[in-house]
């Protein structure tokens, strides 16, 4: 028998907006943080030429609170991405940190990279609480891994909050080109390029490139790095 949740996916899937959210703003789902989160996300979006009915983030939100008062991470990474965006809301990094954080303390995978990346991007006091959780995610083999090894790398590459340590850069960076992230891949060959942190090996640095060339993001511009290692014109 379908449950009520069950009935309003269906609607949704079905574009009747206004049904699924009939069947699931009722007093019997008051409290049921699978049901808020849902409305949330029909609110959050809703077209009224598909759906019949409009976007309103104000009622997004206004679930997505609820839903997270009643356990939901999910709801807790959106609410986050709202604050960070200014989506239909005024901006405020310390509310997308807050919530992030909410998830992040529920074991949340977004909401665990997603302040890791703030704290990358915004935060260098907290870079330690950083490098903390792009390690879980690692470890865990999550959808992140990849990312999380980019960023690993860069925060050493880069001394982000820390000292600079080729070395480190260049053992996050293999761990990322062995899951075939193009910038691990394209950062690693630099390295091996400059012989910074690893032995210089130019004909390494240059098939490095060549894999980054051929993922998706990188198709366009490492071909360009290949080309200038080749001919020696890659300024260290």
């Amino acid at each position: 028998m379908l449950t009520e949740l069950d009935k309003a996916k269906d609607y949704w899937c079905s574009n009747e907006d206004q049904k699924a959210i009939d069947t699931l703003d009722i007093e019997e789902l008051s409290t049921s943080a699978e049901a808020l989160f849902m409305l949330g996300d029909i609110y959050n979006c809703a077209d009224k030429r598909v759906g019949g009915v409009s976007r309103s983030i104000p009622k997004a939100r206004k679930y997505w609170l609820e839903a997270t008062q009643y356990g939901s991470s999910d709801a807790a990474v959106e609410l986050g991405n709202l604050y960070y965006l200014a989506d239909g809301v005024k901006q405020n990094y310390s509310k997308a940190e807050k919530f992030w954080l909410i998830a992040a303390n529920a074991g949340h995978e977004i909401g665990r990279f997603k302040l890791a990346d703030f704290y990358y991007d915004y935060q260098l006091e907290n870079i330690n609480d950083a490098i903390i959780l792009f390690k879980s995610l690692i470890d865990e083999q999550s959808t992140f891994s990849g990312n999380s090894c980019c960023r690993l790398g860069r925060i050493y590459d880069r001394a982000k909050g820390v000292k600079r340590d080729s070395k480190q850069a260049a053992l996050w960076y293999e761990k990322g080109a062995k899951l075939n992230h193009g910038n691990c891949l394209l950062d690693l060959s630099y390295l091996y390029y400059k012989g910074d942190g690893v032995v210089k090996n130019v004909e390494l640095a240059i098939n490095l490139a060549e894999k980054a060339s051929k993922t998706e993001w990188l198709k366009n511009s490492a071909p360009l790095v290949v080309k200038k290692m080749r001919n020696g014109t890659l300024v260290n």
